[in-house]
């Protein structure tokens, strides 16, 4: 079962933005998709550190670590530094 947690992962982080893509956006208010965006990626977070090593691990965390430097660059850029 913990073999699997790595693909469950990026199915969860998948489907986070497939649902805030299609589902929410204009829709309802900024709050709601950050909350369902926060609950999304831990979720996910929580699923890649459970699971065993191997190679579903390995791009789970590369996909939340991207995630991560794509938002903080889009921070950076916000403030113009």
């Amino acid at each position: 079962m913990r073999k699997y947690l790595g693909l469950a992962s990026i199915l969860i982080l998948i489907v986070t933005f497939l649902i805030l893509q299609f589902f929410f956006v204009g829709k309802v208010s900024g709050q709601s998709g950050t909350n369902l965006l926060i609950t999304g990626v831990s979720l996910s977070l929580i699923c890649a550190l459970l699971s065993t090593k191997g190679t579903w691990k390995n791009i789970a965390f590369s996909g939340l670590a991207i995630l991560l430097i794509i938002f903080i660059l889009g921070i950076v850029s916000f403030f113009g530094i």
